[in-house]
């Protein structure tokens, strides 16, 4: 049974550069959104840096200009009188703000795809502790990731580390990465099996990985902060309907609804069938590590352990008769 549906969208078409600062625990980190794969998005951040450098260099040379009438016509204005009477007209105050708000353009995102999220806490799952709130590309190891493919065919890739702090789950013609903090940095799916994709899972027990979601906030003990699945770059019309599956419990505790072993991404475009090949997916996803195996509970097995914890207080309140 699905149950938390909720529609957020939160589309961004590729190209882009946007920043954004998160918090979590304490730390704080400037994201951006990468465009390249694995071992180029440090060269496209220190793009993008750039990029933001020169648009704020060429701003400050507007408000300079501005101030000694480097824009007026004839003579440059060189009287304090005459530069005040410059800035206080507004013509050459309207030009900054035009020219800011062109840079703005070059890095504002804009919104293309639908993500649809949901949760599925039928079946749990337990572990004894986390580890902590960070984790890297390279703490995922074992990891499965299974590619459903239109016609019916499917392929199971594991996660294996790939670098300092990266990791991927590579199959045929496709690929999923992280490379860095999954709270800072996106995961990076690249598709080009030739034909269409209709549905990912990932799978975290057998890498004693998890993913967190937002709220509740800061939830299971030494999960901190977390991020709901955010996508940042996807082709046009496409619908991203993500569920969350085995809710994680500490021990006897009950789940917090926070942490979770499986994330289930099913892919649909608005022209009909999954996600094409040739596209590309960047998408945000916390993800944080049990100390010790994640055991997922059967429905079964959770209905015994019930059983016997109701014949355990029965024969509790005939000793206490």
């Amino acid at each position: 049974m699905l149950t938390g549906s909720c529609i957020r969208y939160t589309g961004r078409s590729s190209g882009t550069r946007i920043a954004q600062f998160n918090y979590k625990g304490g730390r704080v980190g400037l994201h951006r959104k990468p465009t390249f794969y694995l071992a180029l998005q440090w060269e496209t951040r220190l793009r993008a840096v750039r990029s933001w450098v020169s648009a704020a260099l060429v701003a400050l040379m507007w408000c300079r200009r501005a101030r000694t009438g480097g824009y007026q016509s004839g003579p440059r204005l060189r009287s304090v009188a005459q530069r005040r009477l410059v800035m206080k007209s507004g013509g050459m105050r309207w030009m900054v703000v035009v020219g800011l708000c062109l840079c703005g353009l070059g890095l504002a995102p804009m919104a293309d795809a639908t993500v649809i999220i949901a949760t599925d806490p039928s079946v749990p799952a337990i572990t004894t502790a986390m580890t902590g709130f960070e984790t890297l590309g390279d703490m995922m190891v074992g990891m499965t990731v299974t590619a459903y493919f239109a016609g019916g065919g499917s392929e199971q890739a594991v996660w294996a580390a790939t670098g300092l702090g990266a990791g991927a789950a590579v199959g045929t013609g496709w690929s999923l990465s992280l490379s860095g903090d999954s709270f800072l940095t996106n995961f990076i799916l690249d598709y080009n099996a030739g034909v269409a994709l209709e549905r990912l899972v990932l799978d975290g027990a057998p890498g004693q990985t998890v993913f967190d979601r937002t709220l509740p906030d800061p939830g299971t003990l030494n999960s901190a902060a977390g991020i709901d699945f955010t996508e940042y770059v996807a082709p046009g019309g496409l619908t991203m309907t993500v569920t969350y599956r085995n809710p994680l419990a500490l021990n006897a505790d009950p789940p917090v609804l926070d942490e979770w072993v499986k994330l289930d991404i099913e892919f649909s475009m608005a022209t009909g069938g999954g996600l094409p090949s040739g596209s590309d997916v960047e998408f945000m996803q916390d993800t944080d590590n049990a100390s010790t195996a994640i055991v997922v509970i059967p429905e079964p097995m959770t209905l015994s352990l019930l059983a016997l914890g109701g014949l355990g207080l029965l024969s509790r309140r005939r000793r206490n008769r």
